[in-house]
Protein backbone atom coordinates (compact mmCIF):
# COMPACT_ATOMS: atom_id res chain seq x y z
CA UNK A 1 0.00 0.00 0.00
CA UNK A 2 1.64 3.31 -0.83
CA UNK A 3 2.35 6.01 1.55
CA UNK A 4 -0.53 7.68 -0.09
CA UNK A 5 -3.21 5.49 0.66
CA UNK A 6 -1.97 4.52 4.03
CA UNK A 7 -2.24 8.55 4.93
CA UNK A 8 -6.05 8.91 3.39
CA UNK A 9 -6.41 5.75 5.65
CA UNK A 10 -5.69 6.63 8.68
CA UNK A 11 -7.01 9.77 8.12
CA UNK A 12 -10.29 8.10 7.55
CA UNK A 13 -10.00 6.44 10.22
CA UNK A 14 -9.38 8.95 12.89
CA UNK A 15 -11.95 10.98 11.34
CA UNK A 16 -14.61 7.78 11.52
CA UNK A 17 -13.43 7.30 15.42
CA UNK A 18 -13.98 11.01 15.99
CA UNK A 19 -17.31 11.01 14.51
CA UNK A 20 -17.93 7.96 16.50
CA UNK A 21 -17.27 9.56 19.74
CA UNK A 22 -19.04 12.73 18.96
CA UNK A 23 -22.13 10.56 18.54
CA UNK A 24 -21.79 7.84 21.43
CA UNK A 25 -20.46 10.46 23.83
CA UNK A 26 -17.43 11.78 25.48
CA UNK A 27 -17.37 8.79 28.07
CA UNK A 28 -16.44 6.89 25.05
CA UNK A 29 -13.18 8.98 24.61
CA UNK A 30 -10.54 6.35 26.11
CA UNK A 31 -11.78 3.52 23.81
CA UNK A 32 -11.71 5.76 20.44
CA UNK A 33 -8.33 6.76 21.34
CA UNK A 34 -7.08 3.08 21.26
CA UNK A 35 -8.75 2.43 18.58
CA UNK A 36 -7.41 5.17 16.45
CA UNK A 37 -3.85 3.36 18.08
CA UNK A 38 -4.48 0.12 16.85
CA UNK A 39 -6.17 1.83 13.39
CA UNK A 40 -3.03 3.76 12.82
CA UNK A 41 -0.63 0.51 13.71
CA UNK A 42 -2.64 -1.85 11.64
CA UNK A 43 -1.68 0.40 8.78
CA UNK A 44 1.36 1.10 9.17
CA UNK A 45 2.26 -2.69 8.95
CA UNK A 46 0.14 -3.60 6.51
CA UNK A 47 2.08 -0.68 4.62
CA UNK A 48 5.76 -1.81 5.28
CA UNK A 49 8.15 -1.77 7.57
CA UNK A 50 7.78 1.15 10.40
CA UNK A 51 10.95 2.53 10.02
CA UNK A 52 10.36 3.91 6.31
CA UNK A 53 6.52 4.50 6.90
CA UNK A 54 7.28 6.94 9.72
CA UNK A 55 10.51 8.53 8.39
CA UNK A 56 9.69 12.49 6.38
CA UNK A 57 12.69 11.55 3.78
CA UNK A 58 11.39 8.26 2.55
CA UNK A 59 11.12 7.89 -1.09
CA UNK A 60 7.77 6.04 -2.27
CA UNK A 61 8.36 2.41 -3.69
CA UNK A 62 7.83 1.98 -7.43
CA UNK A 63 4.31 1.17 -8.43
CA UNK A 64 5.43 -2.28 -10.26
CA UNK A 65 7.23 -3.01 -6.49
CA UNK A 66 4.29 -1.91 -4.30
CA UNK A 67 1.69 -4.37 -6.15
CA UNK A 68 4.20 -7.75 -7.16
CA UNK A 69 4.13 -9.56 -3.79
CA UNK A 70 7.20 -11.72 -5.16
CA UNK A 71 9.18 -8.63 -5.57
CA UNK A 72 12.29 -7.78 -3.39
CA UNK A 73 13.94 -4.74 -1.99
CA UNK A 74 17.66 -4.59 -3.40
CA UNK A 75 19.43 -1.63 -1.72
CA UNK A 76 18.51 1.41 0.58
CA UNK A 77 21.44 4.46 0.54
CA UNK A 78 20.45 7.15 3.10
CA UNK A 79 22.81 9.92 3.51
CA UNK A 80 22.55 10.79 7.62
CA UNK A 81 24.88 12.03 10.68
CA UNK A 82 27.25 13.30 7.88
CA UNK A 83 27.87 9.90 6.25
CA UNK A 84 26.65 7.43 4.00
CA UNK A 85 24.40 4.21 4.95
CA UNK A 86 23.53 1.50 3.32
CA UNK A 87 21.40 -1.78 3.76
CA UNK A 88 21.60 -4.61 0.85
CA UNK A 89 19.76 -7.56 0.26
CA UNK A 90 22.65 -9.82 -0.31
CA UNK A 91 22.55 -13.50 -0.94
CA UNK A 92 19.39 -13.41 -3.59
CA UNK A 93 21.16 -15.45 -6.11
CA UNK A 94 23.04 -17.73 -3.86
CA UNK A 95 21.12 -20.24 -4.82
CA UNK A 96 20.03 -19.01 -8.11
CA UNK A 97 19.35 -22.33 -10.58
CA UNK A 98 20.85 -20.24 -13.70
CA UNK A 99 23.99 -20.32 -11.86
CA UNK A 100 24.15 -16.51 -12.01
CA UNK A 101 26.81 -14.82 -9.85
CA UNK A 102 26.00 -12.67 -7.04
CA UNK A 103 28.82 -10.03 -8.33
CA UNK A 104 27.92 -10.16 -11.63
CA UNK A 105 24.27 -9.86 -10.45
CA UNK A 106 25.03 -6.40 -8.59
CA UNK A 107 26.77 -5.34 -11.85
CA UNK A 108 23.61 -5.06 -13.73
CA UNK A 109 21.67 -3.83 -10.67
CA UNK A 110 24.44 -1.14 -9.77
CA UNK A 111 24.43 -0.17 -13.80
CA UNK A 112 20.90 0.00 -14.48
CA UNK A 113 20.51 2.19 -11.03
CA UNK A 114 22.95 4.25 -13.01
CA UNK A 115 21.00 4.36 -16.52
CA UNK A 116 18.09 5.73 -14.24
CA UNK A 117 19.77 8.43 -12.28
CA UNK A 118 21.20 9.64 -15.92
CA UNK A 119 17.41 9.50 -17.19
CA UNK A 120 16.01 11.28 -14.41
CA UNK A 121 18.76 13.90 -14.40
CA UNK A 122 18.09 14.33 -17.99
CA UNK A 123 14.14 14.58 -17.09
CA UNK A 124 15.28 16.63 -13.75
CA UNK A 125 17.68 18.97 -15.03
CA UNK A 126 18.33 18.86 -18.66
CA UNK A 127 21.16 16.85 -18.32
CA UNK A 128 22.22 14.57 -21.23
CA UNK A 129 22.26 10.99 -20.45
CA UNK A 130 25.63 9.86 -21.94
CA UNK A 131 27.42 12.93 -20.09
CA UNK A 132 25.89 11.52 -17.03
CA UNK A 133 26.77 8.32 -17.11
CA UNK A 134 30.42 8.98 -18.40
CA UNK A 135 31.04 11.25 -15.13
CA UNK A 136 29.18 8.78 -13.17
CA UNK A 137 31.47 6.30 -14.17
CA UNK A 138 34.94 8.13 -13.55
CA UNK A 139 33.70 9.40 -10.14
CA UNK A 140 32.76 5.67 -9.57
CA UNK A 141 36.61 4.23 -10.66
CA UNK A 142 38.01 7.22 -8.74
CA UNK A 143 35.79 6.84 -5.39
CA UNK A 144 36.31 2.66 -6.36
CA UNK A 145 40.37 2.93 -6.49
CA UNK A 146 40.78 5.06 -3.23
CA UNK A 147 41.73 2.15 -1.18
CA UNK A 148 41.70 4.38 2.29
CA UNK A 149 38.33 5.03 1.69
CA UNK A 150 37.68 1.15 1.20
CA UNK A 151 39.78 0.49 4.80
CA UNK A 152 37.28 3.42 6.42
CA UNK A 153 34.02 1.71 5.37
CA UNK A 154 32.00 0.71 8.60
CA UNK A 155 29.17 -1.89 9.14
CA UNK A 156 29.30 -4.92 8.50
CA UNK A 157 27.06 -8.25 7.23
CA UNK A 158 23.89 -8.23 8.89
CA UNK A 159 21.85 -11.86 8.83
CA UNK A 160 18.05 -12.80 7.82
CA UNK A 161 17.25 -12.61 11.72
CA UNK A 162 18.52 -8.78 11.41
CA UNK A 163 21.70 -9.56 13.65
CA UNK A 164 25.38 -8.92 12.97
CA UNK A 165 27.38 -11.76 11.64
CA UNK A 166 30.15 -12.44 13.61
Amino acid sequence: MPSVNRERAVILAITAILLWTWSAGPEHIAGAVILAGFLCWYVGKRSGSADTAAHAYALPMPPDAASDNDGREMIRVWIATNDLHVSLNLGMFANDEDGVDEREAWGQILADTIRHIANGLQQSHGLQPEASISLIREELVAHLENQDAFENTEGGYVGDDGKPEA
